[in-house]
């Protein structure tokens, strides 16, 4: 009756499947910088500017090793983010980015 989240370590995505195994879609993040970021990217000018030339600072929005996936009472879909050190956030029918929660470095 349900939807099935699966955290798909080694393609860093999680895919949701219907009650009958069905394949419905993947999630593959979609971040932003916490504001905890913005305000330590703030505080040194020169790490802002590293990060604004670095190649690829695209794919950090993206998943990167999930490991596990909870729904709350609210509806609301946690998906541990293991390599990038945070939590990523989804409304739990309509895979739509709420935020995330910053545990670890830039």
């Amino acid at each position: 009756q349900g939807l099935i989240y699966v955290a798909d370590w080694q393609n860093d995505r999680v895919q949701v499947f219907d009650s009958e195994g069905r394949f419905i879609t993947k999630i593959i993040g979609d971040a932003t910088l916490s504001k905890w970021g913005e305000q330590k990217l703030d505080a040194n000018p020169d790490m802002r500017l590293q990060r604004e030339i670095a190649q690829g600072l695209e794919r950090e929005r993206f998943l990167s090793g999930p490991l596990g996936v909870e729904i709350d009472d609210n509806n609301l879909l946690f998906i541990i983010d293991s390599d990038r050190n945070r939590i990523q956030i989804y409304r739990k029918i309509d895979p739509f980015f709420l935020g995330r929660y910053d545990g670890g470095r830039l």
